[in-house]
């Protein structure tokens, strides 16, 4: 064979690209509206020090991940490659000893309307839903069954039921379709 020599070259072609795309901490992806991000952390964590992940389109993000005391909101920065800054108030909380909400349900790409105790999902055409995991599952309470990495038989109704810290349940009926 003949060795040839490439050159690659990455480009960003937009260079005012300073949009936060997800922030994780403690394995809980928050939710983003605009400029404001809110998360729930199960009873009992500790905001005195985090270091929440970031993913975003943009050169970087200010501060540089170090820990951080979220018992009030922080302000973290995307900076684009042109130097223009978009920032995004960080809120994050921990759920009450009673709270078992389910908060975010994802079968593949299809997001989950949750709507009291029961979370609807329209699947892609295609999709065999005999042994379908989510592919994010996110409650307030401290553990939830079955749990987020078993797969299950959406053929017909699924229950969940999200464990509160104080021992409290609620049953979440997930249709997909």
């Amino acid at each position: 064979g003949e060795r040839r020599a490439y050159t690659v070259r990455i480009v960003n072609a937009d260079r005012t690209a300073n949009e936060l795309v997800d922030l994780v901490c403690e394995g809980k992806h928050a939710r983003i509206d605009g400029q404001r991000v809110e998360l729930t952390l199960p009873a009992g964590s500790d905001l005195s020090a985090l270091t929440p992940t970031l993913l975003h389109r943009g050169a970087r993000v200010s501060p540089s991940a170090a820990p951080r005391d979220f018992s009030a909101p922080q302000v973290y920065g995307v900076i684009a490659r042109d130097g223009t800054r978009r920032d995004y108030e960080v809120s994050i909380r921990v759920a009450g000893v009673d709270e078992k909400l389910l908060t975010d349900f994802v079968l593949g790409a299809a997001l989950g309307s949750v709507a009291g105790a029961e979370v609807t999902l329209l699947l892609p055409a295609g999709t065999d839903p005999r042994a379908l995991v989510p592919s994010r599952l996110q409650h307030t309470g401290t553990s939830i069954s079955p749990s987020a990495d078993a797969p299950q038989d959406f053929t017909s109704p699924v229950s969940y039921i999200v464990t509160a810290a104080d021992g409290s349940t609620q049953t979440y009926l997930v249709r997909a379709s």
